[in-house]
């Protein structure tokens, strides 16, 4: 019977499960939050090419009906992995934020040579394995142009 107990107490065939058991769920969070910070990264560099290409199309829109629509939509064309609802856009000219065609089209006739700016912004989602680790992010894109 000592023996039995003996070899009982020498064999090591099922530690390499247990160990397993103890860190599937630390290399899991590993893995979703390297995927998830990837996606977040993506969306980054999206809202970042399109507020670029907004703001192109923004400042050579001097003498349009429509500067801020058209931007807009450059700048939702640009990113289609974004959702439309949650992109939050702000357009200025010359330190003087226009929201509407109308308000737009006044400032950019007035304002060849200025600075015109096109930012935006989108909300991240770093929820991991239920964990929140950063709360109320947000993804923050800027670019300026001189008007022509």
């Amino acid at each position: 019977m000592m023996n039995l107990v003996g070899k009982v107490a020498r064999d090591r065939r099922g530690a390499s499960v247990a160990e397993f058991a103890i860190m599937l769920p630390v290399f899991g969070t590993m893995l979703f939050g390297i995927v998830k910070f990837g996606i977040v990264y993506n969306n980054y560099l999206a809202l970042t090419a399109a507020v670029a290409n907004a703001e192109r199309q923004f400042a050579v829109s001097r003498t349009t009906t429509t500067p801020y629509t058209a931007a807009t939509n450059v700048l939702y064309s640009s990113a289609p992995s974004l959702v439309k609802a949650n992109v939050t856009i702000t357009t200025s000219v010359a330190g003087t934020a226009c929201a509407t065609d109308g308000a737009c089209t006044t400032a950019l006739s007035a304002a060849s040579g200025s600075v015109s700016q096109v930012s935006a912004n989108y909300p991240c989602d770093l929820v991991i394995m239920g964990v929140n680790f950063a709360t109320n992010c947000r993804l923050y894109a800027q670019a300026s142009e001189r008007v022509e």
